[in-house]
């Protein structure tokens, strides 16, 4: 014959468990840390996003750059308020005009992003150009514009070399990594 336990009885001779004090107490702790903890969530959430629409506009502008070396065409970056995109010069045809002609020139890439394009850094000028031999026409930096602190929120622009970086609100300026 197998025995089979009964509920389990406290010191008292009562049901063991928790009593509604001792709910309340870690509902209280809990609250607590949840209150501590989302909004650093958040914080870091939003770093991360600042981070990679940074990277993938980067990679847009370097993109722009090497497809004019490779195919010995000017390429450009267009910048408007939340969207990035880059062209290759292929209007009139075969080789273009090296202007730009967002109608008629091949699109290679479009970024939309969340945050806002800042090209204070270049001037303010809303479209980059790139020559035959991938040079850029414009020397300074275009940044994402957010609230939150990234490791990166910028990017470097050279006549010869493309950096990501962090912006220095303090200096103006994007500190190349």
């Amino acid at each position: 014959m197998i025995a089979v336990a009964g509920p389990s009885r406290g010191p008292g001779g009562g049901r063991g468990g928790f009593t509604m004090v001792e709910v309340l107490i870690v509902l209280a702790i809990v609250g607590v840390l949840a209150t501590i903890a989302i909004p650093n969530f958040i914080r870091i959430f939003g770093a991360m996003r600042v981070e990679e629409e940074t990277k993938r506009v980067y990679v847009d502008v370097v993109g722009a750059r090497s497809r004019a070396v490779i195919t010995r065409r000017a390429a450009f970056v267009e910048f408007a308020a939340n969207r990035v995109r880059t062209f290759e010069d292929t209007a009139p045809a075969p080789d273009g005009d090296g202007a730009l002609d967002a109608g008629a020139d091949r699109r290679l890439a479009e970024d939309n992003v969340t945050h806002t394009v800042d090209t204070t850094g270049l001037g303010g000028t809303t479209l980059l150009t790139f020559d035959l031999d991938g040079v850029a026409d414009g020397d300074g930096f275009f940044r994402l514009v957010s609230t939150v602190n990234p490791e990166y929120d910028c990017v470097r622009v050279e006549p010869t070399r493309i950096r990501v970086g962090k912006y220095d609100p303090t200096a103006d300026a994007c500190n190349a990594k």
